[in-house]
């Protein structure tokens, strides 16, 4: 799998007997250029953590630990080395720029969709380019890991991926470095599925937002939503299957309609 570094922090709450980072961090990592770059974890409490990259090393000791790597030029690759009690080796580390990709389904439309998309699946370049997708998963907690499901950008494959292929395409011609794309769109997305909670709860506008979904949440009944739909199933098939076949219920607790 193809694994990159993300731009942001997330709660650190495992714990873990071995050294371990979270699913943005393996083999084919890609760091920001020129830029000081956070890399972080879990471990033994007060186990004695090392990152070794170009020649760089810094330790840590924490049971939660975050080392901050110095800046470093675009280029590579580069091996990553974290050593405790056991020891982890990311290979083929690249850095460049890492951009994330979000928003709703115009970054999730095939290139092939997209204008000119057989040139760009064409000069498609498989060794500076890495995607890592985050998996679609609502939910109301904060996350410090997720399964991770990344690719390299290889040309033949080019056609199936998405718009935001195209754009690292643009960005790693014009800029000629490295490209990471970190891809969390999710095809339509309400707007304020993206903001956390607390800063639309400390607005008065949007009082009546939080109040509505407040009463989905208590009142939403997945059990009886489910009953319901398997009974209009029935019908349907027992009568030859005429008509339009029954939607599915879609639980809006866990889409991407829900606040935060």
């Amino acid at each position: 799998r193809i694994l990159l570094w993300a731009t942001a922090l997330f709660a650190l709450s495992n714990i873990h007997a071995d050294v371990s980072t979270p699913s943005v961090f393996g083999d084919h990592t890609v760091l920001q250029r020129d830029h000081a770059n956070p890399v972080w974890g879990w471990a033994n409490s007060g186990e004695h953590v090392t990152v070794t990259i170009a020649g760089n090393l810094i330790r840590e000791g924490r049971l939660e630990w975050r080392i901050t790597l110095e800046p470093l030029p675009a280029g590579g690759p580069h091996s990553m080395i974290i050593k405790a009690k056991n020891t982890l080796s990311y290979a083929d580390v690249l850095v460049g720029e890492v951009w994330i990709c979000s928003g709703q389904s115009n970054m999730q439309w095939p290139v092939s969709k997209s204008y000119d998309g057989d040139l760009v699946a064409a000069t498609g370049n498989s060794s500076q380019i890495r995607l890592i997708s985050v998996p679609q998963v609502g939910t109301q907690e904060a996350q410090n890991d997720f399964m991770a499901n990344g690719k390299d950008a290889l040309p033949k494959q080019f056609q199936r991926f998405r718009r935001r292929l195209a754009v690292g395409l643009q960005l790693q011609q014009a800029l000629g470095v490295p490209v990471g794309l970190i891809d969390n769109a999710w095809g339509g997305s309400a707007a304020e599925a993206w903001v956390r909670r607390d800063i639309l709860e400390s607005d008065k506008r949007y009082s009546e937002l939080i109040e509505n979904w407040e009463k989905t949440t208590h009142e939403y009944d997945t059990e009886k939503e489910t009953a319901t739909f398997q009974a209009k199933l029935k019908t349907w098939t027992d009568n030859g299957k005429t008509g339009q076949r029954p939607r599915a219920p879609r639980n809006p607790l866990t889409g991407n309609q829900r606040p935060a």
